[in-house]
């Protein structure tokens, strides 16, 4: 009976649509091991498969490229996991720079403190009622951003904080569903020229927890906050 083969290819989504074989090279090619890779196109997504010449190899670069984000200007980050089997991809010329062209387990954890740690992404804000608005400058007031906002299904309250560096405000809405519809709407509508909001879920719903507050409604007070809140109420049918 045949030994089972050792699996050391990598199977990687989260790509862009537009990426291309010679990017997926050149993001592998100065770690030690790499063979090659082959490409899959499909309808709605990309996927890559890149072999090693053996299985720590391939573990090394998985484990620090794991979660990058391949697109700069999108969310989705890259998701690197051992391949079912081994791929018959294209033999690449070796890269002969620092380090083992082969890696053993014993010498594994050396091989990734050669390279500087990445940096992990910023946790993610989960979705929530409140939203944050800023790059409002210091001609936006707030009877007219409430004008704006209240039109809109959902809008229970808005707090307006004038800042030294231009004017921010929390909007709350009844659930989750009004403020992401509010945010898909409004993110980068143009109230001035060369002002477009930024909207963002705010860390904690308006008025949530008292151990984190320090500003009116339970919302942190941004810094450099010159007057103090006032608070908008919308009434709706329901009182």
């Amino acid at each position: 009976m045949e030994p089972e083969e050792e699996i050391r290819t990598l199977f990687l989504s989260g790509l862009p649509m537009d990426v291309k074989e010679r990017e997926i090279h050149n993001l592998f090619r100065f770690f030690p091991g790499y063979e090659g890779c082959v490409m899959q196109y499909t309808n709605n997504q990309v996927v890559a498969f890149a072999r090693w010449t053996d299985k720590p190899s391939a573990l090394a670069a998985r484990d620090y490229l794991q979660g990058l984000r391949f697109d700069p200007e999108s969310s989705v980050t890259m998701r690197i996991e051992l391949a079912k089997s081994n791929s018959k991809a294209k033999r690449e010329e070796p890269f002969k720079g620092r380090g083992p062209a082969k890696l053993s387990s014993n010498n594994y954890n050396d091989f990734l403190s050669n390279y500087p740690p990445r940096q992990k992404p910023p946790p993610r804000i989960q979705p929530c009622s409140t939203l944050f608005v800023a790059n409002l400058g210091h001609s936006v007031g707030e009877e007219e951003i409430t004008h704006l906002f209240s039109s809109l299904p959902g809008f229970k309250r808005l707090k307006f904080y004038d800042k030294d560096d231009g004017a921010v405000c929390f909007v709350e809405f009844q659930d989750i569903h009004y403020s992401s519809n509010c945010m898909s709407k409004l993110n980068g509508y143009l109230l001035r020229p060369s002002l477009p909001l930024h909207i963002a879920f705010a860390k904690n719903k308006m008025g949530e927890s008292r151990r984190r507050r320090d500003g009116p409604g339970g919302i942190r007070s941004p810094p450099g906050t010159r007057n103090q809140t006032t608070d908008t109420e919308h009434k709706t049918a329901n009182g």
